[in-house]
């Protein structure tokens, strides 16, 4: 028999409303509210908001065939703590499209690129909706835009990824989670982000915050 005293209880309790408050955080930036994710104390963590801007923004995106009949797959290159607090946050709001979300973690390592780790790269991202470029990870942006297709969505932490190339960018502006659109990449490509998520995208800052 397990016994789970009040102190773990609690723990679990706080973590579960950290979740709530991350997507809470997220769903206001879909809902064109002009308050988009504090990262105030005993709200959601950074990566737990950043987690739930990546998954909205997979929810207001529509595909061209046949990834539009597919479960949506989303790369992640980021730490294992990262990955875990994508898969939890994901876990908890349900599908996309109408589609279970598979998250996958291709591992890579955080000081760059290397011809394996490139290999791996493109295999991971041939069948995929969306990749998304932990802060950890922000060696490896340049290696993402250039080994993605036209179809894939491509998301990324870092101020400068927008205009590198990427597709949405976030960053903190002033203690609040923020995101860039390159507009005309979005324009040619085969993922099309709804219209109300573009329309609060911001200028991205010269350095991240």
């Amino acid at each position: 028999m397990v016994v789970v005293t009040l102190p773990a209880r609690a723990a679990a309790a706080a973590k579960a409303q950290r979740w709530r408050r991350a997507w809470a955080a997220a769903w206001w930036l879909v809902a064109l509210l002009p308050s988009t994710g504090a990262l105030a104390a005993g709200q959601a963590t950074e990566a737990e908001l950043h987690a739930a801007y990546v998954i909205n923004f997979m929810k207001y995106t529509q595909w061209p065939a046949p990834l539009d009949s597919a479960d949506p797959r989303l790369v992640i290159i980021g730490t294992a703590e990262e990955f875990t607090v994508l898969r939890t946050m994901a876990d908890g709001t349900g599908a996309v499209n109408g589609r279970p979300l598979r998250i996958v973690d291709i591992n890579l390592g955080k000081r760059g690129r290397s011809d394996a780790g490139d290999t791996r790269l493109r295999e991971a991202l041939r069948d995929a909706h969306a990749v998304f470029v932990a802060p950890s990870h922000r060696g490896w942006n340049q290696a993402v835009v250039q080994a993605a297709g036209s179809n894939l969505l491509t998301i990324g932490m870092d101020p400068g990824f927008t205009a590198s190339g990427g597709m949405l960018g976030l960053f903190n502006r002033e203690g609040r989670v923020a995101f860039a659109a390159n507009v005309e990449k979005l324009r040619s490509a085969g993922p099309l982000v709804s219209s109300r998520v573009l329309k609060i995208a911001r200028a991205a800052p010269e350095k991240a915050h």
